[in-house]
C-alpha cells in the first residue's frame, strides 16, 4: 500500500508538471516497498536508472516552460535542479560502492524534495506560468 500519496497540496496547476510529479510519488512508493521487503539493494540499478530518466525528462520540461515564459527566477530554480542532480549522483556512487543505508537516505531525500521543492519552489513557478497562460 502506498505510504506517500499525491494530494492537492502538491499541485502547481500546470498539468504536465503535476503529472510528472505524480510519477515521482510512484517511484518513491516503489522504493519504500522495496526497502520494507528488504530488497532495497536489489533495486538500486533500476531505481537510479529510473530516477535519471525521470529527472532528465521532468527538469527538461520545467526548464523549457521557464525559458518559454521568461521566468524571472529561472537561474535559482536551475541551481536547485543541479543541486538535486548532484545529490542523487552521490547516492548512486554510494550504492555502487555498497554503502549500507543508501536506500533509506535516497527515500528520505526524495520525500524531503517533495515537501520542500514541489510545495514551494515549483508551486511558485507554477503560479508564474499560469499567469502567463500555461495550463
Amino acid at each position: 500500500m502506498a505510504k506517500y500519496n499525491w494530494d492537492l497540496s502538491y499541485e502547481t496547476g500546470v498539468e504536465i508538471i503535476d503529472n510528472q510529479h505524480k510519477r515521482l510519488f510512484e517511484i518513491i512508493n516503489d522504493l519504500d516497498e522495496a526497502i520494507e521487503a528488504g530488497k532495497g539493494r536489489e533495486i538500486y540499478a533500476a531505481l537510479f536508472e529510473e530516477l535519471a530518466n525521470y529527472f532528465t525528462e521532468h527538469f527538461g520540461t520545467e526548464e523549457k516552460l521557464m525559458e518559454k515564459h521568461e521566468y524571472p527566477k529561472m537561474e535559482t530554480h536551475l541551481e536547485k535542479h543541479n543541486d538535486f542532480t548532484n545529490k542523487v549522483k552521490g547516492f548512486h556512487r554510494q550504492a555502487l560502492a555498497g554503502t549500507e543505508g543508501v536506500s533509506l537516505d535516497v527515500l528520505q531525500y526524495l520525500v524531503n524534495w517533495l515537501t520542500d521543492h514541489i510545495r514551494a519552489i515549483d508551486q511558485e513557478m507554477g503560479d508564474y506560468l499560469i499567469s502567463k497562460g500555461e495550463r
